[in-house]
């Protein structure tokens, strides 16, 4: 057989003519793949759970300005249908809190 080495120990030689040795190599390489393809896949992930982060972070900002937008809504309303200066305090929270917010 080509490749095969007659100094080669008969355990050896008889492995190579069985397949048994070709076969352990084979399962050798598919398992170092497979760890491999496991390594990447868990980078992603770790990747897409930095970007999901974020962009939970990102709604909670924006749901804070939308908050904030409402009561200076409701304040001013308040303060158009009924003159009363008291309904200005929630504008003027929301007036001063959302340049920051932004």
């Amino acid at each position: 057989m080509p490749g095969l080495s007659l100094s080669a120990p008969p355990v050896v030689r008889r492995a190579l003519l069985d397949g048994s040795l070709w076969l352990a190599i084979l399962a050798f390489f598919i398992l170092a793949g497979l760890i491999a393809a496991t390594f990447a896949f868990a980078a992603g992930q770790r990747q897409d759970t930095a970007i999901v982060s974020q962009t939970l972070e990102v709604q909670k900002k924006l749901s804070r300005v939308l908050s904030l937008m409402a009561d200076a809504e409701t304040g001013q309303r308040g303060f158009l249908l009924t003159g009363n200066p008291t309904y200005l305090i929630p504008y003027t929270r929301s007036a001063d809190a959302l340049p920051p917010a932004l």
